[in-house]
């Protein structure tokens, strides 16, 4: 049975609501996941004057503040994996909702 108009308008809104949901996701993961890698890094480069880093006002310079950036850095993988998960929770369950209704308006018509 062909798709009715209904499903066919409620799956393009889905896209359109869809698309500022990515965008949000994608704004948010990306500084996440490039905070994360820069902190754990951090013993890396502390040596080498031209790649030091500041985290906000704090110059590290030494292998000391070195590990404890770099388990600064672990604390916030952590966090950042429960932020993504938590993102991806709400977009499954926003495409559960638009497409399922359109599932469930399917079945019922098609019973008819």
């Amino acid at each position: 049975m062909p798709p009715t108009r209904n499903t066919a308008i409620q799956s393009l809104a889905y896209l359109f609501a869809r698309f500022p949901l990515g965008i949000i996701s994608f704004v948010v993961a990306i500084p996440l996941i490039v905070l994360t890698g820069a902190l754990l890094f951090a013993p890396l480069t502390y040596t080498d004057p031209a790649s030091q880093m500041y985290v906000f006002s704090w110059h590290i310079d030494t292998l000391n503040e070195a590990v404890i950036c770099s388990i600064l850095g672990l604390c916030v993988g952590l966090i950042s994996m429960h932020v993504m998960n938590c993102l991806a929770f709400v977009s499954g369950r926003f495409a559960s909702l638009m497409i399922g209704a359109a599932r469930d308006h399917r079945l019922i018509t098609d019973q008819n």
